[in-house]
C-alpha cells in the first residue's frame, strides 16, 4: 500500500446510520446522535471519505450502545442490504466474485481475491490494503453473510491472516459447519 490516503463511499458510512436506527429504532438513533455529536446531514452516499472516518463512526457506536461486536453486526447488515444480493440466488463463491468486481467503486484501496476450496471452503483474501481491528471484524460479518446464502448456508468465518498482525494481507476463510 502506498501512503496515499485510503477512502471508503460515503454509502459505507450510511449503512453505519440505517444500522443504528435498525436495531435501535429512532430513539436510539436521536440519542446517538446527540451523544456523539454526529451530524449525519454532513454524509453524502456518493462522496469519498477518509478511512479513519469509517473507523471513529464504528468507534463512535461501540461507545453510545456498549457492544463489542458491532462492526461485525454492521458487516453483517451491509451485505444482507446490498442490491447486488437482493432478490439474487447464487452461492457464496458468486457473491463474493460478485463483491471483488465492485470492491473498488466503493473504496480507493484494497483488492479482494476469491479461491474456492473444496466444497465446505472458499478462502478471501484482501491485499494493497492499511487495516484496523474493527474494519476486519466488520469484513469478518460482511464475508459471514454473503457466504450464509446458497451453498455455504450457516458457515463460519476466520480470519487466518490480519495486516493488523503484521501479515502482508487479509485472509478469511469459510466453512460450512
Amino acid at each position: 500500500m502506498t501512503d496515499e490516503e485510503q477512502l471508503i463511499s460515503g454509502k459505507n458510512l450510511v449503512q453505519i446510520m440505517d444500522f443504528i436506527k435498525h436495531k435501535w429504532g429512532s430513539d436510539g438513533w436521536e440519542r446517538f446522535a446527540r451523544n456523539q455529536r454526529f451530524d449525519p446531514d454532513l454524509i453524502y452516499e456518493e462522496r469519498m471519505y477518509p478511512f479513519e472516518d469509517y473507523i471513529e463512526l464504528l468507534e463512535k457506536v461501540q461507545k453510545e450502545f456498549h457492544e463489542e461486536d458491532i462492526p461485525f453486526k454492521v458487516g453483517w447488515f451491509r451485505a444482507r442490504h446490498l442490491l447486488l444480493v437482493k432478490g439474487k440466488k447464487m452461492d457464496g463463491m458468486q457473491l463474493l466474485t460478485r463483491v471483488a468486481l465492485a470492491w473498488r467503486k466503493f473504496n480507493s484501496f484494497g483488492n479482494i481475491k476469491v479461491i474456492q476450496g473444496d466444497d465446505r471452503s472458499l478462502t478471501i483474501t484482501m491485499s494493497d490494503l492499511r487495516s484496523h481491528p474493527l474494519y476486519c471484524q466488520r469484513m469478518k460479518g460482511f464475508f459471514g453473510a454473503l457466504t450464509s446464502d446458497g451453498k455455504m448456508d450457516r458457515c463460519d468465518i476466520t480470519e487466518e491472516k490480519c495486516v493488523c498482525r503484521g501479515d502482508d494481507i487479509c485472509q478469511f476463510v469459510a466453512r460450512s459447519r
